[in-house]
């Protein structure tokens, strides 16, 4: 089996290919945060195309399609769809990643610390041991697409039970936002919020690093700006 292209590969932030830096909002504002010189953490992102390509070498788009045949998209009924998202989310579980894409998200992950969150972009996500335990978390997350609630939602917001591949965040467990670091906490938050030109929200670790940012209200006055 041919290797995955570059562009289906776990990277870090730091060796994102030029068609992943501005995959998802959040990946964007990682990389402007970088390259202003603040301090971002060790973050691997796994790239929508690897979710993708899972789905089309296992052939899940029909097998999906066929689980939610009894489903009306226009008019879909609530007991047909919590009937079919148990089998879908087993049939996601039951398909395997290629070799080599576990092989690269080891290799992606190797210099990550021992605890890592692995998360969609702007979401929470869940918390595992570096190697097989988050490698299995970043498959949890594909089959929660296929839980009750996100496929009923999908159905009320595009009257249709695909779903869009997103990215894959992994990086060191942050710190509550009441914990300590409070000042560096508050500069770092101003900082970013120069550099992005809005204000926004970060994820930090114990040690100060960023690893997640959200975009929060309006854009500052240009005075405000770095």
């Amino acid at each position: 089996m041919q290797a995955p292209p570059a562009l289906a590969r776990p990277s870090t932030l730091q060796d994102l290919p030029p068609g992943l830096a501005s995959e998802h909002p959040e990946v964007a504002d990682l990389t402007a945060l970088s390259a202003a010189g603040l301090p971002v953490g060790a973050l691997v992102v796994v790239p929508s195309a690897l979710e993708e390509r899972f789905y089309r070498l296992n052939n899940l788009p029909a097998l999906l399609e066929e689980l939610f045949a009894a489903v009306d998209p226009a008019d879909p009924d609530e007991d047909d769809v919590e009937e079919a998202c148990p089998a879908a989310q087993a049939l996601v579980r039951q398909h395997y990643m290629l070799d080599e894409t576990i092989d690269d998200f080891y290799h992606a992950t190797k210099g990550l610390p021992e605890r890592l969150h692995v998360r969609r972009p702007h979401h929470d996500g869940r918390v595992a041991v570096r190697g097989r335990p988050a490698l299995m978390a970043l498959k949890q997350l594909y089959q929660s697409d296929w839980s009750y609630e996100a496929v009923w939602a999908r159905l009320r917001l595009c009257r249709s039970i695909a779903l869009e591949a997103r990215p894959v965040l992994v990086h060191a467990v942050e710190e509550a936002p009441g914990g300590a670091g409070g000042d560096a906490r508050v500069a770092r938050t101003a900082r970013a919020a120069e550099v992005l030109g809005v204000l926004c929200t970060l994820r930090l670790t114990s040690d100060g690093s960023i690893v997640g940012v959200r975009r929060e209200g309006a854009p500052l006055p240009r005075a405000e700006r770095g």
